[in-house]
């Protein structure tokens, strides 16, 4: 059975909990959150038998053997970092550090230690992410993109909209690619 924790139980945690229920040989062994409450509150929500407010005493009592870190991104490096020197494998929320060498350490110290990490983003296989890969891939939004940004949305009062998103995914078309191109040339 593989043990499973979580650290930072705000709104995205829940979407953790929920996924990693539905596998069968997981089990979330503890959740952790600075605020006493949230932590609480998620247990309330969710069949977990334990919760703390600090990491360390989480990892030393729960020894998960992944942690789940989905606090603000100023944390990540800290919080990742205690997970791996405690011998637990992290799936990190988005963005995974701040600084490209802390990336980096971290990175060192997963290999060193023979663990997994991995950055998390859950809509990195959507059909909008993976054409605006393509369309970097191809040149299309020019040579030097570096940064991306995309908002998009639905009228989910719209009946005909609704019927036509239950049955097929959307994909981003080359005009509406023309449209944000020019901002990144």
């Amino acid at each position: 059975m593989l043990k499973v924790a979580i650290v930072g139980c705000g709104k995205i945690a829940d979407a953790h909990v929920a996924q990693i229920q539905r596998l069968k040989d997981c089990t979330i062994v503890a959740v952790c959150d600075r605020e006493p409450l949230m932590a609480k509150q998620l247990c309330d929500r969710f069949p977990v038998e334990r919760n703390f407010t600090d990491p360390t005493e989480m990892l030393r009592v729960s020894h998960p053997d992944v942690v789940h870190i989905t606090t603000p991104p100023e944390g990540h490096f800290e919080l990742t970092r205690l997970c791996l020197e405690h011998g637990a494998n992290v799936y990190v929320e988005k963005p995974f550090v701040v600084y490209a060498q802390q990336a980096q350490e971290l990175i060192d110290i997963a290999e060193t230690k023979g663990l997994k990490l991995t950055a998390g983003h859950n809509y990195q296989f959507s059909p909008a992410a993976r054409r605006m890969r393509e369309l970097v891939r191809s040149g299309y939004l020019g040579g030097n993109a570096v940064h991306i940004e995309s908002y998009y949305g639905y009228n989910l009062a719209d009946p005909e909209l609704c019927a036509s998103l239950a049955g097929r995914q959307a994909t981003l078309g080359p005009q509406a690619a023309r449209q944000v191109a020019p901002k990144y040339h």
